[in-house]
């Protein structure tokens, strides 16, 4: 994941229980999935990434309701953190992408008002086009590939893909490939040595 520090803004007395709601469920969103970074046991996966599925539908459907009522959650209304996570949570909200796209909307419009992070708005552009089996824009999806050893799902324009990438507050895709084929690789080790 990016980088997520920036300027810090101080959320609004009125949505400060929406702050730290919000910040709850992240925290179990993470929490869920870096067991499964750690869970070598195949039932024991299984029944984990049950628990993510469950997770993340009641994250989405929350979510829902909270920019139902309130809009979508910003950085002058929640701080920084917080309107990250909320990012966080649509981001893994990939059985209903049709939210999500909705969703990527309002944070192209907030980008403008700097109200939101770039950097979110290029995660899930990317998220948004792969879920719809389109090509993506700034390369942060990948997958573990034939080889195992983790790809590029398709991107466009890959020409100028760096330069798309700093302008919304990516690093280099040599950079973020290092870090990505190094997660596929501890995945790949961890699973090797169950099946020894």
């Amino acid at each position: 994941m990016e980088n997520f520090e920036g300027l810090q803004h101080e959320p609004e007395s009125e949505f400060s229980s929406i702050k730290d709601e919000i910040l709850d469920m992240a925290k179990r969103d993470q929490e869920v999935r870096v067991r499964a970074g750690e869970i070598s046991d195949e039932n024991e996966r299984f029944e984990n990434g049950k628990q993510m599925d469950e997770i993340d539908h009641s994250n989405t459907a929350r979510m829902k309701e909270i920019i139902e009522e309130h809009g979508w959650p910003t950085i002058s209304k929640v701080g920084e953190q917080a309107s990250t996570n909320a990012w966080l949570l649509v981001q893994h909200a990939d059985a209903d992408p049709e939210f999500q796209a909705h969703v990527l909307e309002m944070l192209k419009q907030h980008m403008e008002e700097g109200e939101v992070s770039p950097f979110t708005v290029a995660m899930l552009t990317d998220r948004v086009a792969v879920n719809f089996g389109k090509p993506q824009v700034f390369g942060t999806q990948w997958w573990p590939g034939e080889s195992g050893e983790g790809e590029m799902r398709p991107t466009e324009n890959m020409d100028t893909l760096d330069e798309r990438r700093a302008q919304y507050g990516l690093s280099p895709m040599t950079e973020y490939a290092k870090r990505m084929r190094a997660n596929w690789d501890n995945e790949i080790k961890k699973w090797g040595k169950e099946k020894e």
